[in-house]
């Protein structure tokens, strides 16, 4: 039955609205993520990073793509925002030992806030950071009682995944962040950290209470009087 309708169904992209069967042509691996906010974060980077990855997150749409790749013999694989982050390239602290430094500085910058520094080559090189937030446990609120889709599609608990910490990754392609590397002066070190990790927040959609702007403005104003 469900090899009559799977290939017309439209799922949510990070490429925009597809349907299973555009998906199935466009590469051998079907990537999803059953988590909105996941989703949210692994979009855009997905996208220059050449993967297509569908939002999940509906009710049923990890269900019907478990079911579908077993029906089309598909290599169907959950992705996740520490999934992107492993994928990008190390940096070789042996050829550069000031990036050791660098990222202790951060750290220590950082860690008032429950977040770590780490230090990677990706795409795009405009992108000077991007805030990787923990990851959540999705919590199975599905009635499953006398629904007959439900029954129709089969019972899904989601498995819980280990939770990771709050990481800014510091993007070594990007000219900013390789000039920060060379700064002296903390009190500039310190406003720009800041202000680049306020932002990776904004960018990333997540809220940003009134002490996190008073961080912000505070951080920019330094850097316009010195």
């Amino acid at each position: 039955m469900l090899s009559l309708f799977i290939a017309t169904l439209p799922f949510e992209t990070n490429k925009g609205t597809r349907n299973f069967k555009s998906i199935r042509n466009s590469g051998a691996t079907v990537y999803y993520t059953p988590v909105l906010d996941d989703f949210k974060q692994i979009r855009r980077i997905a996208s220059s990073q050449g993967m297509l990855v569908i939002n999940a997150a509906y009710t049923f749409d990890e269900t019907l793509l478990k079911k579908a790749a077993k029906l089309f013999d598909l290599d169907l694989e959950k992705i996740t925002p520490s999934y992107i982050l492993s994928s990008f390239k190390d940096v070789s602290y042996a050829d550069h030992p000031e990036y050791t430094e660098f990222e202790d500085l951060c750290n220590r910058l950082l860690k008032p806030m429950g977040c770590v520094c780490q230090l990677k080559f990706f795409t795009p090189e405009a992108t000077p950071v991007i805030y990787v937030a923990s990851e959540k446990t999705q919590a199975d609120t599905g009635k499953k009682g006398n629904n007959p889709l439900s029954a129709a599609l089969g019972a899904f608990t989601p498995k819980k995944v280990q939770k990771t910490i709050p990481t800014l990754c510091m993007n070594m392609n990007n000219e900013l962040v390789r000039t920060m590397v060379g700064i002296k002066n903390s009190t500039v070190f310190e406003s720009i950290v800041y202000i680049l990790y306020i932002q990776s927040l904004l960018l990333g959609k997540y809220p940003v209470n009134d002490e996190g702007m008073h961080l912000f403005n505070t951080s920019l104003y330094r850097l316009i009087t010195l």
